[in-house]
């Protein structure tokens, strides 16, 4: 068995807003370095450490964050009140690497069986979850909510090749002497294209929604607590943070058929009142009876999916659960779906944040 050093540089910081942190902000004080190394828990016959380092330049009497500059003076790191430790850098310790995952690591092999086995290993078992770990507890406990998530591997959307590319993940059998690209296969974004991609934009507002929203404009029509907490609901989805997702989803879905049933009963007390054994089933039940209420009406497929929503944030509230994307993301959609559509007022989009841009045929052509 042959040991492998692989090293990995993570970017936190959202490209599209130029004004945010490009790391986790410090008080008077930046790690040094791999001076200053953590040490996280990692998988059996591996290690793994990850650090900041002091990167930058004083323009102005201030530290000002540049990843390609190494000109921060230790001075003013104790004087300033903010600094910003930019990317996250790591290394990994394999020992265990089969003489054919190395082989095929060595001839560069993409696409080698042995090399995607050693790759998933690596990034998806190694790195990915410990990292993942460690900057969510910066997030949560640290405060540290602009650093960027990236989420764990998922096929469909990127090459495994594309994933490492990510994570920066280059690697080196003689003890950091030399180091290569570890890309088991090409760098590839799996993304539809013609009708597929034209249904996913069409979430965004267009001309029909800009004339509805006029309408409404004109209304004496306030926001709803449902129909607030169904939109964080959305917000969380879209961001990958699935547990907050199917907590507010869920929730929204309770706050939902109380307001349905306040409206079909034009807000009657004593029949309010008389639901009162209906609003005592469990919730999946309430759900079944009240979907095919409605004008717009769920698929069985889409009910049974919400449904399930309903036991996955069960299980995060009651069991600690972490939902992984694969698992939870259609039903999910199915759960907001469900809720949006007991609730009056303008008809809810859910588009995503995280489409790049296509230009289509010209309609009608």
């Amino acid at each position: 068995m042959t040991t492998l050093l692989v090293k990995f540089a993570l970017y936190l910081d959202d490209s599209s807003d130029k004004s945010r942190p490009q790391g986790p902000l410090f008080h008077r004080w930046l790690p040094d370095n791999e001076n200053d190394a953590i040490t996280l828990k990692a998988e059996a016959k591996s290690s793994v450490k990850v650090w900041f380092e002091r990167r930058g330049h004083v323009p102005n009497g201030f530290i000002e964050y540049d990843v390609s500059r190494r000109e921060v003076d230790p001075s003013i790191v104790r004087r300033q009140c903010k600094l910003d430790g930019g990317p996250l850098f790591g290394k990994a310790e394999i020992q265990d690497v089969s003489p054919e995952e190395y082989t095929a690591l060595l001839e560069n092999k993409r696409d080698d069986p042995s090399y995607v086995s050693l790759g998933k290993r690596v990034a998806c078992e190694i790195i990915f979850p410990p990292v993942s770990r460690f900057l969510n507890t910066l997030r949560v406990h640290y405060g540290q909510y602009w650093l960027r998530e990236h989420p764990a591997w998922d096929s469909r959307q990127i090459s495994l090749g594309g994933y490492c590319s990510n994570f920066n993940i280059r690697w080196s059998a003689d003890d950091g002497a030399n180091w290569s690209d570890f890309r088991p296969t090409e760098f590839i974004l799996h993304a539809v294209v013609g009708v597929g991609v034209s249904q996913k934009y069409q979430d965004y507002i267009e001309p029909d929604d800009w004339k509805e929203l006029a309408q409404h404009a004109t209304l004496d029509f306030e926001l709803s607590l449902a129909a607030t907490t169904l939109a964080r609901a959305h917000e969380h989805s879209d961001s990958k943070n699935f547990r907050s997702a199917l907590i507010e989803g869920v929730l929204a879905l309770e706050l939902a058929i109380h307001e349905f049933l306040q409206s079909r009963l034009k807000g009657s007390s004593s029949l309010l009142k008389s639901t009162q054994a209906f609003r005592n089933l469990p919730l999946r039940s309430q759900v079944v009876a009240l979907a095919h209420q409605v004008p717009d009406r769920l698929s069985v497929a889409e009910l049974e999916a919400a449904t399930r929503a309903i036991d996955h944030r069960n299980k995060v509230v009651h069991e600690g659960w972490d939902p992984p994307q694969s698992i939870v993301e259609t039903d999910l959609c199915a759960l907001i779906k469900t809720a949006s559509i007991l609730l009056s007022g303008p008809k809810f989009k859910f588009p995503t944040l995280h489409l790049g841009n296509h230009l289509l045929r010209p309609e009608g052509t």
